[in-house]
């Protein structure tokens, strides 16, 4: 295990900013999966799905990726609906607002893109979701490169909203949410803010990603599809709403860790 995977690891779990200037960082993205992967297996803990980031054209400008980048979801970070979340403000985090999409089926890895209407068929349910994603490297998110891939791809946490029987009658290429912090609205959003226009292509895209390996896809993961409301930074104390009308809410608070 590296002295930076070690690094990575304590500053998720206790807190502080890594100075890459004592490190070598990642020449490329191998390297930062690789990086990620050693960062993981720290935890011990169990894959339950994964997250994507990145997933929009101003946020791939700005953080200067040519395509989003994934990470998996460890279970514990993983939270249930109106779950109080513990946070280091030195990480600068923020809240983002995504649909999770949780699979009924495997989705084996395969050359050929899985199609809309096989995605479809593989889900169980989506529903909303809130990730806090967090910076654990000094100079925040526009500087840190390849380090945000290595970085279990800035997530913090993610927890799970509420889950309604009808969410298969929703609009999924052009549906609205509104979001609250601390009760006053903050931002809204829409699917159709995603690369992909809906999260199910968000799925179709990260059956194919090359780091899923051999495992693929597996009944059961739940999938984070990127963020459809911004990026909201978030305080101790503070509390946070989305409503996804038909398809449900999802309510967080955060303290301090």
């Amino acid at each position: 295990m590296s002295d930076l995977a070690n690094a990575l690891y304590r500053t998720r779990t206790e807190g502080g900013l890594i100075d890459m200037r004592e490190y070598t960082p990642p020449l490329d993205e191998d390297e930062a999966y690789s990086l990620q992967s050693q960062v993981a297996a720290l935890f011990q803990s169990e894959t339950v799905g994964w997250k994507l980031g990145a997933t929009n054209a101003n946020t791939l400008q700005l953080l200067g990726f040519a395509e989003p980048f994934i990470s998996p979801l460890l279970a514990t970070h993983c939270y249930g609906n109106g779950a109080q979340v513990p946070i280091f403000a030195d990480h600068s985090p923020a809240l983002e607002t995504e649909f999770l999409v949780k699979l009924a089926a495997d989705l084996p890895t395969r050359d050929e893109t899985y199609t809309h209407g096989e995605i479809t068929a593989a889900i169980e349910y989506v529903c909303p979701a809130f990730e806090i994603v967090a910076c654990r490297v000094a100079g925040g998110l526009s500087e840190a490169g390849l380090m945000l891939i290595a970085d279990g791809a800035v997530n913090h946490s993610m927890v799970h909203g509420e889950v309604v029987e009808n969410w298969r009658q929703a609009d999924l290429s052009n549906h609205s949410l509104h979001i609250e912090i601390d009760g006053v609205e903050a931002a809204t959003g829409s699917s159709n803010l995603l690369l992909w226009g809906n999260p199910l292509g968000a799925v179709a895209w990260l059956a194919a990603h090359p780091y899923l390996g051999a495992r693929g896809l597996r009944r059961g993961d739940h999938i984070i599809t990127g963020t459809c409301g911004g990026l909201i930074p978030i305080e101790p104390g503070s509390s946070a709403k989305a409503d996804f009308g038909a398809l449900g809410t999802v309510t967080i608070s955060v303290c301090a860790a």
